[in-house]
């Protein structure tokens, strides 16, 4: 089996002529969704551990933060369009309200966030034809004006403004990969899924500003891969 470690080595392996199954590794979901649907009819033995995680695990950390039923906004677009399903589904299991904007062709995201201006937090995903370098800086001006926390996808994130996020270090991904190899090994290729084992980076300066407590039950959210004998 192989392991395509990034976009460009999915990419490249699911263009080769490859004999054995391939795990994608530290790929969104959004770029493996646009690669296996251009080439999944060459590759078709393949399966991923999404770099980023859940939406469902976003959404617990929102409601921990708050800790009673408030309202969260999530842009979307054609391109993540398929993660409405599990946002909605991860909003009722964590009792919070859920807005939906879709961002079209023809406007600008800071105009479509404008739509979500009544939500108490938003959420975002990795999507980057909404969040992109040129106009990160604008929409996390614009939420925070409003007193809006954003909950982004990736610590780089967090760092560059953003309030928190739930994510998977390296060591999470290769325990879970583990998993995976074991079940291919076997013959099963399971679905493509997102890191199931997971934790909190928090920007304390953004929640200070924002008047949001953080408290140790929030910084310990998550789950940690068990451990195993060396």
């Amino acid at each position: 089996m192989y392991a395509a470690v990034g976009p460009g080595a999915l990419r490249a392996a699911m263009e080769a002529d490859l004999d054995a199954p391939t795990i994608a590794l530290f790929t969104s979901s959004p770029v493996y969704m646009e690669i296996s649907k251009t080439l999944r009819v060459k590759r078709p033995a393949v399966t991923a551990i999404y770099a980023e995680a859940s939406p469902i695990h976003q959404l617990q950390l929102i409601s921990k933060l708050y800790n009673r039923r408030v309202s969260v906004g999530v842009l979307t677009s054609e391109a993540t369009e398929y993660l409405e399903p599990l946002i909605r589904s991860g909003a009722r299991s964590a009792n919070l309200e859920l807005e939906i904007a879709r961002v079209e062709s023809f406007e600008s995201a800071s105009r479509a966030l404008m739509r979500l201006s009544l939500a108490t937090a938003i959420l975002a995903v990795p999507d980057s034809t909404i969040y992109a370098p040129s106009n990160l800086r604008n929409l996390l001006e614009s939420t925070y004006r409003r007193s809006q926390p954003v909950i982004g996808f990736s610590t780089s994130l967090v760092n560059a403004g953003t309030m928190a996020t739930a994510y998977s270090t390296i060591e999470d991904t290769l325990a879970q990969f583990d998993d995976v190899l074991e079940l291919v090994a076997s013959g099963r290729i399971p679905d493509p899924q997102f890191p199931r084992y997971w934790r909190v980076a928090v920007n304390e300066n953004v929640a200070r500003s924002l008047n949001v407590i953080v408290d140790d039950d929030v910084r310990s959210l998550g789950e940690r891969p068990p451990e195993r004998p060396r």
